[in-house]
This record gives C-alpha cells, structure tokens and sequence, in this order.
C-alpha cells in the first residue's frame, strides 16, 4: 500500500495509516561531532531512501527503515567531507550506504515518538 498527503494538522487522528516512501528530495540525516572536545563540526547527509509503516492507532507497531548514500556527507569543511569518507571512519567504498531499521517504536507524547533501532 502507498499513501500519499499533504501534512496540514500535527494531530495524528488526522494521519492514515499505510506505507510511506522516504522522499530524497525533502530528507536529510543532521549530525554534530565533536573535535577534541574544543569545537562542534555540523553537517547532513542527504538522498535518503526507505519506508515508514505507520499505524498512528497503534504507532508501537510501526516501523521505519531508511538507507542513506555515505558518500552524501557534506559539512561546511571540505577536507572534513573527505577524511570522513576515507577508510579511517567511514570507508565509503567498502560501505556505500548506512542504513537504520527500527526495532521499537515507543509514543512519547500525543505527537511523539522515540524510535531505537540498529544502524549498520
């Protein structure tokens, strides 16, 4: 099943349950490392693709499962970008993509949730 809406309302009584496709074109994975403790280097990785099962009813029954390009990786430092997709931390050509697969999907509020899961 694929779904398809326009999000106008936050109220998840107003969500339809189904399948979602992760749009590449409006998603982005956001990270902060720290380097040596002293300062904070932000960055995105982008292209994401996967899916979204959800059942706003009963979102423990939900799952998520997104897959990103690694090799996407852009921070505002250029030789960041590439020390990051060398072998020493990501290893980008052994390892193309990172992909996260929810196991719990736990409702933390009436619009909320935290979703663990395994990131290989």
């Amino acid at each position: 099943m694929s779904a398809t809406q326009q999000v106008s309302s936050r109220d998840p009584k107003t969500v339809k349950a189904g399948t979602y496709k992760v749009d590449p074109h409006h998603t982005q994975v956001i990270f902060s490392i720290s380097h040596l403790g002293f300062t904070n280097f932000s960055g995105f990785f982008s292209g994401a693709s996967g899916t979204l099962q959800l059942d706003p009813s009963n979102l423990s029954v939900s799952k998520l499962e997104v897959s990103i390009p690694v090799s996407s990786v852009l921070t505002t430092v250029s030789v960041l970008d590439d020390q990051l997709k060398a072998v020493q931390v990501f290893d980008v050509e052994k390892y193309p993509n990172a992909t996260f697969t929810s196991t719990t999907v736990t409702p933390i509020g009436e619009d909320r949730a935290t979703i663990t899961g395994n990131l290989t």
